[in-house]
């Protein structure tokens, strides 16, 4: 009526919606032709303590563990929370754990809707692994005779600890040469495996080891010398397979050698090429 007020309510869902969020809604009058624009803005704020990722019956802090950048004389430890999201008893057994943790605790058992955790620990110096790795860790829950598997990504850069070397024993230690950190191997026909070779050098005083070498898809490492001898030579044999649809496309893979050398431990190795159409 001429001289009161009015409103408009509107509804906003905040379902999995967390965060800022900023609406519009235009309404139309019969005072002119114009829309008016109304603005609705907020943040949703996530319930506390909340475990918000599902993965079968499970409900998890998170998906991913990621312990980043880790020493190979250190050790990380890092908390996985679950909770069994039905109203039976849950079941759980490890299936599969990635070699380079240890999984130090989890329940065997949950009750409806409790909450537990799994404790996980780097385990990098019983056996050594170096470069990036991802790799799952495989649970099974089993409610009744009804199974699922709940897999977690685990990834973890590990990198080798050269600050307990002497000054001498940096001037005395192996030292990686390539002719090149990058190859062309030109126009290669799809559906082709290009067979190629790396040549190592090592000018150092002490033995080059080759800890592993990481690579991109599509790369296959066929063999390479664990130990190169001061002045010596090695090489490293690989297979390529350019992806198929990509042809008439250049393509550039890589694969990164990881070594014992302190002052270049990771030596990347580009190559690059033409599939022909």
């Amino acid at each position: 009526m001429p001289g009161k007020k009015g409103y408009v309510e509107v509804t906003f869902n905040p379902l999995n919606r967390i965060g800022s969020f900023h609406k519009s809604i235009l309404v139309k009058t019969n005072a002119g032709d114009e829309f008016l624009k109304l603005l609705v803005f907020g943040t949703v704020i996530p319930e506390p303590g909340k475990l918000r990722t599902k993965i079968g019956n499970l409900r998890l802090n998170k998906r991913n563990v990621n312990f980043r950048i880790v020493k190979d004389t250190e050790t990380k430890f890092d908390t996985l929370k679950i909770q069994n999201d039905t109203a039976k008893e849950m079941r759980i057994t490890l299936k599969k754990k990635p070699p380079f943790i240890e999984v130090l605790s989890y329940p065997e058992f949950l009750e409806p809707h409790q909450r537990a955790e799994i404790i996980l620990k780097t385990d990098t110096q019983k056996k050594k692994y170096y470069g990036h790795l991802i790799e799952d860790l495989i649970l099974s829950t089993k409610i009744d005779s009804f199974e699922t598997e709940t897999k977690i990504k685990v990834i973890i850069s590990i990198k080798e600890d050269f600050s307990y070397l002497t000054e001498k024993e940096l001037q005395n230690s192996a030292k990686i040469v390539l002719d090149s950190t990058h190859i062309d191997l030109g126009e290669v026909k799809k559906n082709t495996v290009i067979n190629t070779k790396i040549k190592l050098k090592n000018h150092g005083n002490s033995t080059l080891k080759i800890r592993t070498i990481n690579h991109s898809d599509g790369i296959e490492i066929l063999s390479y010398p664990t130990r190169i001898s001061p002045r010596k030579t090695g090489k490293i044999s690989l297979e390529i397979k350019p992806i198929a649809r990509f042809a008439g496309k250049k393509f550039l893979s890589y694969i990164t050698i990881i070594s014992n050398d302190p002052k270049r431990p990771e030596t990347r190795v580009e190559l690059s090429g033409k599939i022909a159409e």
